[in-house]
């Protein structure tokens, strides 16, 4: 043995270099090639400048790492560059490489004798930050270790690693603000996980779980599982589903029973569902619950409206509107909405000029209001303006994004005197041939 091969011979010196590879740091990596490169390149050696070869995310190294196993073990690097990849390199940038391919490609490894592939999957994760699903089920290091290298910056991503069940070291991660759990059949959870008491946000399928672990989460994270079943009430809203929105908003209020959002969407829900007076007495709780909560006011005012209370709509509308200038911190989010509703409550009243004032305002707030536009051309309708009513009911439909009010002004009574008119049809029926441009 000479003394150019003297790693062969030194056991520590070789552990050494591992634990410089395994570091990750770049200087400490560069310093451990320049070691293989002049003490030789033991076995034990192997995988780890294999591993920087192919998987550092420094140019500059990689090659060097390359160098050396062509120099010095040229026939197992063949070897090992012969299994297959499923990603690409652009430029220095690997596209494609994820938690699947990863573990596709460190399966493929285990047939590779050169390869250590526990070591390599160890490898890759500190490198890449892939891969932790691979370890996690093999155990190629101890959980609490392999978890170190998969939280990053508050976030604890476990998403597609196929778990069934979390390592109870989980738990001891306690400055977890973000928890992925998607890609994952769970069928349990560890008790641990109730230590995460920072945990911000909380994402998962929850056809992906079992009703045990739904259980589980929502004793853990009361307020986070409001969050979710809030929002699964929001989207089935949007759906216009609203018996099952308003299961899921009473779900959302059973654990959170403080936050006013959720109550204020159970009353809308109720609202949609044409329970009035359930949902005024929900408004109220809002009100109660914070007198400046300026939608309530509005939404009570809607209800109203709806019941044909309308001087009664419209006391609650101008004492929605003069919190505004009470509280001048108040968030001024809905006052266009709200100013169109006083614009609509003028219109059904008759009073045409102080409905178009209203609608004025709001579109000086917001000036593609849809909903503004299209109430302010239903006014010009009843008042047999056409050409007003025409102009705006074009505007309006530039800005519908969700394409509702195309198909409302075929069927709104206010726009009965237009239905068969060739003017109007070019604009709500552009399809239809035949129809005259306006």
């Amino acid at each position: 043995m000479t003394q150019a091969n003297y790693l062969h011979n030194d056991p520590q010196a070789v552990t050494n270099i591992q634990q410089l590879i395994a570091s990750g740091e770049e200087n400490s990596i560069a310093l451990a090639l320049q070691l293989v490169e002049n003490g030789g390149l033991p076995a034990d050696l192997f995988t780890y400048l294999f591993a920087v070869y192919l998987f550092y995310n420094q140019a500059d190294l990689a090659y060097e790492a390359q160098a050396v196993l062509e120099k010095h073990a040229l026939g197992a690097w063949e070897e090992c560059c012969l299994v297959p990849v499923d990603w690409v390199y652009v430029g220095e940038e690997r596209m494609g490489l994820d938690e699947g391919s990863t573990t596709a490609y460190l399966r493929k490894t285990e047939s590779v004798i050169a390869l250590d592939t526990p070591t390599l999957a160890n490898l890759v994760l500190k490198y890449t930050g892939w891969g932790g699903a691979y370890c996690l089920k093999h155990q190629t290091a101890p959980n609490y270790d392999i978890l170190q290298e998969i939280f990053e910056a508050g976030e604890l991503s476990f998403e597609a690693f196929h778990l069934k069940e979390l390592p109870e070291e989980v738990g001891q991660f306690t400055q977890t603000k973000d928890l992925i759990l998607t890609g994952n059949c769970l069928i349990d959870l560890p008790d641990s996980l109730s230590k995460l008491t920072l945990l911000e946000n909380l994402d998962f399928d929850a056809e992906e779980v079992s009703p045990l672990v739904m259980a589980k989460l929502e004793k853990m994270f009361p307020k986070l599982m409001g969050e979710y079943y809030a929002d699964l009430g929001d989207e089935a809203l949007d759906d216009k589903a609203y018996e099952l929105a308003l299961q899921h908003t009473e779900k959302a209020l059973t654990l959170d029973q403080a936050q006013i959002e959720y109550w204020n969407q159970k009353g809308n829900t109720l609202a949609h569902l044409k329970r009035y007076q359930e949902a005024y007495v929900i408004f109220e709780q809002c009100v109660t619950m914070d007198p400046q909560y300026v939608i309530a006011h509005a939404s009570k005012a809607q209800i109203k409206f709806f019941q044909k209370e309308y001087h009664q709509a419209m006391e609650i509308t101008l004492f929605a509107l003069s919190l505004y200038e009470k509280y001048p911190a108040i968030a001024r989010h809905e006052e266009g909405d709200i100013y169109t509703l006083k614009g609509v409550i003028h219109s059904e009243l008759g009073e045409y000029t102080q409905a178009h004032e209203a609608y004025d305002v709001a579109l000086s707030i917001y000036p593609n209001n849809d909903m503004a536009l299209y109430n302010k051309a239903c006014a010009y309708a009843l008042q047999a303006n056409k050409a007003q009513t025409l102009t705006l009911l074009k505007e309006c439909l530039k800005h519908d994004w969700e394409k509702k009010f195309r198909t409302q002004a075929l069927e709104d009574k206010d726009f009965a005197a237009y239905w068969q008119d060739p003017d109007f049809l070019a604009i709500t029926r552009p399809d239809k041939p035949n129809n005259t441009s306006f």
